[in-house]
């Protein structure tokens, strides 16, 4: 008896991508479909910006209903690998840089270790006065004289604008910057090798926001799109505040993750023996 064979070719490394469907296999048919994608996307096969065949084209190549292809692109489009634009059919979407809340990386090393390629423009270098956010975050008096230097530079991912960021540092350190090569620079990097500390922590939050105007026009979205909101304040080792970053990321090109703990209410007592409280896991 003949058994079909379910074509496959190999991905970099070895491992056989498929490349048809399998009627005999137990793995339903849309699943089968969104595996092709998902393997021809991963590799690189299709890149960014590429369009997929039509519902009427896929439905004629695997010879399947049309339910099972809208059901293979929706899973596509739902685990962000795909868009789906009215009119204009299925989109690849631009690779997502997976970032960490867990642990200390600047964009550069963040984006290479996505396998991608940073680069950075420097759009203006300004001394201002600071407002009481800036002055508090620099652990300075509220009332003080002191000047900071504010850095905006626009940030991309492949050549793709990615990230708009606001970094303010001290004057004095903002004058040491200037006398450096600054574009395609790490920060973190130059105060290394400026100020011989290391970037050791950065307190960071985010929340959603949509694109004003300028936004839309630098990182080349829409007006009113969706994007992450970020704040960030990173310190050398010694708890030294060192910059105050505040930026736009762009909503289809990042995610984020962080870890949860639940913390034991007898430990939270045992440390704190005034407080009594009950924690629960955050969802």
């Amino acid at each position: 008896m003949q058994t079909k064979m379910t074509q496959t070719h190999l991905r970099s490394g070895g491992v056989p991508m498929r490349s048809v469907v399998d009627r005999g296999e137990p793995i339903p048919l849309y699943e089968q479909i969104k595996m092709v994608f998902r393997d021809q996307i991963t590799t690189g096969h299709l890149k960014p910006g590429m369009r997929l065949p039509t519902e009427s084209d896929l439905c004629e190549q695997y010879s399947v209903s049309r339910i099972t292809v809208v059901k293979a692109l929706t899973d596509l489009a739902r685990d962000g690998l795909i868009e789906r634009i009215q009119g204009k059919g299925s989109i690849v979407s631009p690779a997502r840089v997976q970032g960490s809340l867990n642990e200390v990386r600047g964009f550069a090393q963040t984006v290479k270790q996505n396998g991608l390629t940073p680069s950075s423009i420097v759009l203006a270098a300004e001394i201002i006065a600071g407002d009481a956010d800036v002055r508090r975050a620099f652990r300075l008096p509220a009332n003080g004289a002191h000047k900071f230097m504010k850095f905006r530079r626009l940030r991309f991912i492949d050549g793709v604008p990615a990230v708009l960021l606001d970094t303010t540092v001290s004057e004095e350190v903002g004058r040491k910057l200037l006398g450096q090569p600054l574009e395609d620079a790490s920060f973190y990097k130059l105060y290394e090798n400026l100020l011989g500390r290391r970037v050791e922590r950065n307190d960071a939050g985010l929340h959603p926001i949509v694109a004003d105007a300028e936004t839309a026009r630098l990182l080349q979205v829409k007006r009113g799109s969706p994007h992450f909101a970020f704040r960030g304040l990173s310190y050398l080792d010694g708890d030294i505040p060192i910059e105050l970053a505040i930026g736009v990321y762009r909503g289809d090109m990042f995610t984020f993750s962080g870890t949860m703990y639940r913390i034991r209410e007898e430990v939270v007592q045992r440390h704190n023996p005034t407080i009594s409280l009950t924690m629960h896991a955050s969802r």
